[in-house]
């Protein structure tokens, strides 16, 4: 089992005229596609999915992926609005060669997505099934990582690497690329003390 260093995530506030400009006449969604919650189990984030849906008008968010590590239980809880989460997760890809680490999310239109993935992959996670649902990273070979995309993609979801900036470790950016059809988060808005 393999620990990242704290995530710095923060919310900031944003002006969205020149975006909203491009849209108009059209509904634009905003939202999140990868934020944590408090909500028990192995879960990392501070805000609970309550929390997060009371918040969600201020911050003018009409969605939010709760992308919680090493588990699906908050996809369970009566809190969790799928008119306004998005189901996935944030497990991390350990590979034997190269011997890279990272983090990639999974997001899917319904939560069977995630558990069908999760179940065909006994070898990579460990899934324990059930409402809580906790599940292990385990190293493996790089090419068995990309069947975990495909099945991901067979599925409908989205496969996209998280925060590659806190995570590259080569200088070949090819390590980091999953291939036609997956995303690389490109927007930062951290902010370092």
């Amino acid at each position: 089992d393999y620990t990242f260093p704290a995530d710095p995530h923060e919310a900031v506030e944003s002006d969205f005229a020149a975006l909203d400009a491009l849209y108009a006449g059209r509904k634009a969604y905003y939202g999140d596609f990868h934020a944590h919650s408090n909500s028990g189990g192995t879960s990392d984030g501070h805000t609970t999915p309550e929390a997060w849906l009371e918040a969600m008008p201020a911050l003018h968010m009409d969605f939010i992926g709760l992308m919680d590590h090493r588990q699906e239980r908050h996809m369970y809880l009566d809190s969790f609005d799928s008119d306004h989460f998005i189901y996935g997760s944030e497990p991390a890809g350990l590979w034997l060669e190269p011997e890279l680490d990272c983090h990639y999310l999974m997001l899917f239109q319904d939560r069977g997505g995630l558990e069908r993935v999760l179940n065909r992959f006994p070898d990579v996670f460990e899934f324990e099934g059930g409402t809580e649902g906790h599940f292990k990273y385990i190293r493996i070979e790089r090419d068995r990582f990309l069947q975990v995309r495909d099945a991901v993609l067979e599925e409908g979801g989205a496969f996209v690497n998280a925060h590659p900036k806190q995570q590259i470790q080569s200088e070949d950016l090819a390590d980091f690329y999953f291939g036609d059809g997956t995303a690389i988060e490109v927007i930062y808005t951290c902010k370092y003390d």
